[in-house]
């Protein structure tokens, strides 16, 4: 079972995402937790290079091999062994990152971005995604209180179109999507999120 986190940058992912392999494993489940682009010895390479490294300016299509580079690793390196294994996978972010950011935001196209995800990683596509919805106002006001990555760093309009594209992702992915409030108390965005996982199990 592989359950992933989901939304707009400061919207609390990371958060939900350890609280989820906390309960899962006061369960007795074994869990595996990975965030990316990152985890890996490639992965966090990247993850440097992409969010980090001002001194470069990469174009949409280098931008989304860099991020699937770091996928391919993830996936083969700690993935696989801990499905294999009998773990549950937890993440924070995946493949919806990349029909987001990549797909509809950058203008690559969301229909062939999918093409290349199903083609490579579609047998280990989520069994469950939340995406953690808010607005502009809130997600700033979060962002203000630390630095910015590269990503965060490109303004309101492009913050509009992130949250707008995952909404219309839950609608194309119903089964698979649910979309949570994360404008209230993170406790409660957590209950709320976990009550849906334990449907899941």
């Amino acid at each position: 079972m592989i359950i992933s986190v989901e939304g707009a940058d400061g919207t609390g992912k990371s958060s939900v995402a350890g609280y989820i392999k906390d309960r899962l494993q006061e369960m007795g489940r074994e869990v595996l937790l990975v965030r990316e682009p990152g985890s890996t010895g490639l992965g966090e390479r990247i993850r440097l290079l992409l969010l980090r490294d001002e001194s470069i300016n990469i174009c949409p299509k280098a931008e989304l091999f860099l991020y699937l580079s770091a996928r391919a690793q993830l996936v083969e390196e700690l993935i696989l062994p801990a499905l294999k294994a009998g773990k549950i996978v937890v993440m924070d972010r995946y493949v919806d990152s990349t029909l987001v950011y990549q797909g509809a935001v950058m203008g690559l196209g969301v229909d062939k971005v999918l093409r290349v995800l199903v083609e490579f990683f579609g047998s280990v596509f989520p069994t469950f995604t939340v995406v953690l919805d808010s607005d502009v106002e809130d997600i700033l006001a979060r962002l203000e209180a630390r630095e910015k990555d590269k990503v965060e760093s490109r303004g309101v309009h492009f913050l509009e179109k992130v949250i707008q594209a995952y909404r219309d992702l839950v609608e194309v992915f119903p089964e698979r999507m649910l979309l949570v409030d994360s404008r209230r108390p993170l406790e409660e965005v957590c209950e709320e999120v976990w009550q849906e996982v334990k449907k899941r199990l």
